[in-house]
Parts: C-alpha cells; sequence; structure tokens
C-alpha cells in the first residue's frame, strides 16, 4: 500500500481529477443512470475541459477542490481522488454548506483515503463557517454507506436531476 497525500488542488491536477471522476462515474452509475447520461457526461475531453477550465480560471470559486495523491512511478503525483465543497446550493435546506463531489478510484477504497478526503473537506467547510453540511447521493449508490459511516444522516429526498434519470431519487445527508 502507497502512501498519500491530501492537498488543495492545482491546475496541473485537471486531467488527473478528470480521469478519477469518469472512471468513478462508470465505476459507481453505470447500471443505475441511464447510459446515455453516462456516456455524455463522460465523453472524450469533457471532464476534462470542464476541470481545466474550473483549476485555471483566476475567478474566485467559493467551491475549494481537494486531492488524494500518490507518488508515480515517474516521479511525479497521480491523483487517485477529489472532494470539493463550498456554499450550499440548496440554502432552503438549512444547511450553509455541501460537499459537492468526493470520488475516489474504486482500486482505492477501503484505505482510508476516502475518510482523509472526507475530513479535510469538512474541517475547510468548518473553517468558513459552512457547517453544518450536506451532500447528495443518489438513492442505490452504495457509496451512500460511506457517508452514513462517517456521521453523516438522510433527511430528504427529490427527484434525480441527471437528464434522464428522474425517475430516480437523489438522497441528501446532513453532518
Amino acid at each position: 500500500m502507497s502512501e498519500f497525500t491530501v492537498r488543495g488542488a492545482r491546475p496541473e491536477d485537471s486531467d488527473g481529477i478528470a480521469h478519477v471522476q469518469g472512471t468513478s462515474w462508470e465505476e459507481s452509475y453505470r447500471g443505475l443512470l441511464p447510459d446515455a447520461a453516462i456516456d455524455a457526461f463522460t465523453a472524450p475531453g469533457v471532464l476534462e475541459k470542464r476541470w481545466g477550465e474550473r483549476l485555471h480560471s483566476t475567478d474566485p470559486n467559493p467551491y475549494h477542490t481537494l486531492v488524494a495523491v500518490e507518488p508515480s512511478a515517474a516521479g511525479g503525483e497521480t491523483v487517485v481522488g477529489f472532494i470539493g465543497g463550498g456554499p450550499s446550493r440548496d440554502p432552503d435546506l438549512g444547511c450553509p454548506g455541501e460537499v459537492v463531489a468526493l470520488y475516489l478510484l474504486a482500486s482505492h477504497h477501503g484505505r482510508g483515503i476516502g475518510r482523509a478526503l472526507w475530513e479535510a473537506a469538512v474541517a475547510d467547510l468548518e473553517a468558513r463557517e459552512l457547517t453544518p453540511g450536506h451532500v447528495w447521493v443518489l438513492a442505490g449508490n452504495p457509496t451512500i454507506e460511506f457517508y452514513r459511516h462517517v456521521g453523516a444522516t438522510e433527511f430528504a429526498r427529490r427527484p434525480c436531476r441527471v437528464n434522464g434519470a428522474g425517475h430516480l431519487e437523489e438522497v441528501t445527508l446532513r453532518f
């Protein structure tokens, strides 16, 4: 088992973050979400462009992205997971903060990396007075157990916002 580090995302992490998010969508959502939605989201270049623009932007961004990296064989770092958090996109829920994304390659589950990302993001939200917070998870996604394990509790549901998946539900958990 190699060592990992959690740190703030840098512009040079954009391709690694895109890889983790695309791979995680394939690993977690194939069979839950419509194939067309997954294929559109993970189409070549889509996530790379999105993350490149986000991390290279000089505009202030209230959503902080943290990455989990491991040393690579070439001497650099490889992104294996990431988390993002900031102001709630649903202020009517009574939580000022939100974890908007947490993705970790399945090959790295069970090693404490997800928990380390979670704890770093929650600490960041607390430092910015954005707690209590919440996180939305697709109902039926087995990763919902991770959020329960770290102490988040379910308090609301809504139809899924992913195009073509309105028949599914999203669950929000408060932390």
